[in-house]
């Protein structure tokens, strides 16, 4: 085996979760990975690189935890990720559940920005 392949950087949560290894909620190991800092892949590094996301995706992820599927989908389709979140704020919107209102408030807070 190669010095290079045994150095080989581990596959990130969101490679996994690309491939369909991990599911949305295993974030939390690996956010908790980072902390600990136990992992030379996780020393150094800021957490969204950790978890394999641009700061753009990262700052969507933590203003709503459940949007995973809509980051995969922007990356896959090559849409614009501020357009698939705005599709998805507006459908929170109209679905008027009470229990998203942290979410709308903080994705739309997001959405209002000068610039992603």
């Amino acid at each position: 085996m190669s010095e290079l392949s045994a150095k080989a950087k581990p596959a990130s949560f969101f490679d996994l979760y690309t491939r369909g290894e991990v599911s949305p909620g295993d974030i939390d190991d690996f956010v908790g990975r980072w902390h600990d800092r136990v992992e030379s892949a996780a020393r150094h590094v800021p957490l969204h690189e950790y978890l394999g996301m641009s700061r753009t995706e990262y700052e969507v992820w933590l203003c709503d935890p459940f949007a995973l599927p809509e980051i995969l989908q922007a990356r896959r389709t090559g849409h614009a990720l501020t357009g698939v979140m705005r599709a998805r704020y507006e459908a929170m919107r109209a679905a008027n559940c009470p229990q998203d209102a942290a979410i709308l408030y903080a994705l739309g807070n997001w959405l209002n920005q000068p610039a992603h």
